[in-house]
Formats: C-alpha cells, sequence, structure tokens
C-alpha cells in the first residue's frame, strides 16, 4: 500500500509553489480541497489521480518520486 510522505510533499510545497496548495493541487490536477485532506490527516486520501499527478510532476521536474511514497 502506498503512503505519501507528508513531511517531503511538505517541503515540496513549500519550496517549489512557494506554500501555495491550489498551485501544487493544480499541478497534479486534484482538487485543493484533497491536498488539504491528506495534509492534515497523515496521508490519508490519496488517490490514484493524486498519485499519478505527483509522479507525472516529479518526471516533469527531474525528481525521485520514491522521496514523497512510502510503501507499506
Amino acid at each position: 500500500m502506498l503512503k505519501p510522505n507528508v513531511a517531503a510533499i511538505n517541503e515540496l510545497i513549500a519550496e517549489d509553489f512557494q506554500g501555495n496548495k491550489s498551485a501544487f493541487a493544480d499541478a497534479l490536477g486534484v482538487n485543493r480541497s484533497q491536498i488539504s485532506v491528506l495534509i492534515n490527516n497523515e496521508g490519508k486520501g490519496a488517490g490514484a489521480r493524486f498519485w499519478g499527478g505527483l509522479i507525472k510532476l516529479c518526471d516533469r521536474t527531474g525528481r525521485d518520486f520514491r522521496k514523497y511514497i512510502f510503501l507499506d
């Protein structure tokens, strides 16, 4: 099971999106509320669209998506 690395995601939002969760959500193609729920609830609420968007964002920006994912 996949679980988001919330600390690393918060760092990504702070560095690349100047703390703007709406801009991060737009880059992933998800609703801003999903990002807020995910961050405020220890990663719960991450679905296929979130994961797909995160992986695509990492591919576009040369990041390793594994930094943002814990595998259970």
